[in-house]
């Protein structure tokens, strides 16, 4: 059976890729997911015996909370235009255009005006002997960065608890914070919900029903994962569910 990278693993493989640079915000403070009133569809079609999912997003405000993907997206413009911003950098996307984000990079996309933006997505996922950018040989920073993942991907509540993390790889929360931010481009919450997301996707891709999936990824109850299941990709668990359940 072919193994496919851990969430934590492709971030981590992509943070290492941008070790160094000069890092532009994400934007944590402004976690609206998508637009409030329309939702993104999800198909799941059969290419080469895989599975192969594709999100079309019409015509909105899309405003995705910065998140990361287990595969690599291949983003096309359909209408309008958008800013990607990415762990060190940013830039505008225009109809037509069609762009890359490597699995497991932190990144966000925003409407550049009021028109918004409309888009399809494909994911392809990458076997987890897949070579990455990053050098082996990581600075001290991503080391620590690595060692919180590790910790993050084995809570079992989105009780993140920065201070018992700090404490276990032995270094101040505030440094803590900051090391994570400069390797990821997010906060140690944002990085751990998003572990948490997918987990629960996982389990919904084998038809977990919601309550199951979001209690035993370490959401509260179904209603915390919709919540935040919305905010970062713009369609219902429920929905994403479904696609895999259909295909």
């Amino acid at each position: 059976m072919r193994r496919y990278a851990q969430p934590w693993e492709a971030a981590l493989a992509s943070s290492l890729a941008c070790s160094g640079m000069v890092m532009a915000s994400t934007g944590d403070q402004s976690l609206y997911g998508s637009s409030r009133t329309s939702r993104t569809f999800l198909t799941v079609h059969q290419v080469g015996g895989r599975p192969l999912e594709v999100i079309q997003g019409p015509q909105s405000s899309w405003r995705f909370r910065p998140h990361f993907h287990a595969g690599d997206e291949i983003v096309r413009l359909l209408a309008g235009r958008a800013r990607l911003r990415l762990r060190t950098t940013c830039r505008e996307i225009a109809e037509g255009e069609t762009v890359v984000v490597p699995a497991g990079m932190v990144h966000r996309f925003e409407p550049l005006d009021d028109k918004g933006w409309a888009f399809t997505s494909e994911f392809v996922l990458r076997p987890a002997n897949t070579p990455s950018a990053g050098s082996p040989d990581a600075p001290a920073g991503d080391e620590l960065a690595k060692r919180a993942m590790m910790r993050l991907a084995h809570r079992r509540t989105l009780q993140t608890d920065v201070d018992s993390i700090a404490r276990d790889c032995a270094v101040s929360a505030g440094h803590l914070a900051r090391a994570f931010r400069r390797v990821t481009g997010t906060s140690l919450h944002n990085f751990h919900v998003l572990l948490a997301l997918h987990k629960a996707k996982a389990q919904l891709k084998e038809g977990a029903l919601l309550v199951d999936a979001a209690v035993d990824s370490g959401f509260y109850d179904q209603a915390h994962l919709t919540r935040e299941f919305v905010r970062t990709f713009g369609m219902t668990p429920g929905t994403f569910r479904s696609a895999w359940m259909d295909r």
